[in-house]
């Protein structure tokens, strides 16, 4: 195994982190909060809803392949992307966070390199303003 792991790597060298920006990118906007939300409390389910014209679907649906590895890579839950059947040139994208805190810290840590990859499927996006994005708090009392 230990053989077969040195050959992989001459194959498929590990990137290091001189080739990629890991500064925080400071990007995203601090939710605007009209409730309080105890950190601890979760689940928390963002969603971001995308135009796309009907003929990049497809190269849409692409990009969001790496924006589900690092959505996955940056720790949350659960990650699907959501087509509207009446109106298929809107998607939703959605994750669980595990609690408010780790949202936060989420926002805290996005790295240029992630903007990077965000951009690419930011980029199929239609419309003037950047994609809607909601942060939804799981109701435990019910």
């Amino acid at each position: 195994m230990l053989l077969a792991g040195c050959f992989s790597s001459l194959i498929s060298p590990i990137r290091s982190g001189e080739d990629l920006n890991l500064q925080p990118s400071r990007h995203w906007p601090d939710p605007d909060e009209k409730m309080y939300v105890a950190p601890d409390q979760g689940p928390v389910l963002v969603s971001v809803e995308y135009r796309v014209r009907l003929d990049q679907a497809e190269d849409f649906r692409q990009a969001m392949k790496a924006r589900k590895e690092q959505r996955l890579q940056n720790g949350v839950l659960r990650w699907d992307l959501f087509v509207d059947i009446e109106a298929p040139e809107l998607y939703r994208e959605v994750y669980l966070e595990e609690t408010w805190e780790a949202h936060l810290r989420h926002h805290e840590r996005v790295t240029r390199y992630e903007m990077e990859i965000s951009a690419k499927a930011y980029a199929y996006h239609v419309g003037e303003a950047m994609p809607g994005v909601q942060h939804l708090l799981l109701c435990d009392e019910i």
